[in-house]
Order: structure tokens, then sequence, then C-alpha cells
């Protein structure tokens, strides 16, 4: 059996700190989704390179077929999606601050230009070891360092 990690995305206003998406990763594949009570949904991307969405158990749909795990390079959008900066307002449960192998915190103080009070987010695979493409901008991204271009 492979190695899970359990990573948390939570987002804050200096007040609250609410769950806002779940991501597990083994050696065989990657899974991610809204970490809102009731919801049953997620998204896999497969060791094989096949993203697919799951809900109830059910594979609803074949989103596409990617590039296989382990000839991954560069960095790709996976997904996005949207909540309201109105975290008072969310029905996510507040983060306990149990142990997680990892955590991304969105403060919300500091994104620019909410719309409609939604913040957007992007979710982005980077290669192994790459940290550096964590900050690159796309138009830095080149056919050597990038999956997608090739």
């Amino acid at each position: 059996m492979s190695k899970k990690s359990n990573i948390r995305v939570v987002a804050t206003d200096g007040k609250i700190t609410k769950k806002i998406l779940w991501i597990n990763r083994t050696s065989k594949h990657i899974c991610y989704g809204w970490d809102i009570p009731g919801n049953i949904g997620h998204f896999t991307y497969h060791e094989s390179g096949k993203l697919h969405y799951k809900l109830k158990g059910q594979v609803i749909g074949e989103v596409s077929q990617r590039i296989p795990l382990k000839d991954f390079k560069g960095r790709i959008q996976v997904g996005s999606g949207g909540f309201n900066k109105k975290l008072n307002d969310l029905p996510n449960v507040d983060f306990d601050f149990k142990k997680v192998e990892g955590l991304v915190w969105v403060d919300i103080r500091t994104v620019k230009n909410l719309q409609n009070d939604c913040c957007n987010i992007d979710f982005q695979l980077i290669e192994p070891k790459k940290t550096e493409l964590i900050y690159c901008r796309p138009e830095d991204l080149t056919p050597e360092n990038c999956t997608t271009c090739k």
C-alpha cells in the first residue's frame, strides 16, 4: 500500500479560518474535492493520466486524458473554482488545526480585485522538486519545462 498524503487548503480573513479544499496524494493518484459538508464528489488524476469526476462512488464523466504521472514535467492546471470571501456565510467547516502533511493558506485580505465577493483559485499540478514553477508566470513556461507545451 502506498503512503497517503493529506493536504488541506484553508482560507482566512484573520478572524475565521475555513476548510476549502482537500487533496489526497498517493503514488498511484491524486484526488481533490471541495471541503464542504455533504459534498460527495471529487476529481481523481490517475497515474495513467486519466482525469475524471466521481460522485457517490460512481464515475460521472471522463474529464480528459492527461500526461501519465511518471512522465509529467512542468506545470498544468487541473481544475479551478471559487468561494465566497464572506467566510462566515460558507457552509464549510472551521479548520481545526489537526495535523496534516501539507497546508495551503489563503489569506483573503491579501487577494486583490475580488469581484462579486468571490475568491477564485486554480488547482495546479507541479513537477516534483520543481518548486520554482510555483511562482513562474505562464509566459515564462517553455517547451523544456512544460508538459502542456509539447
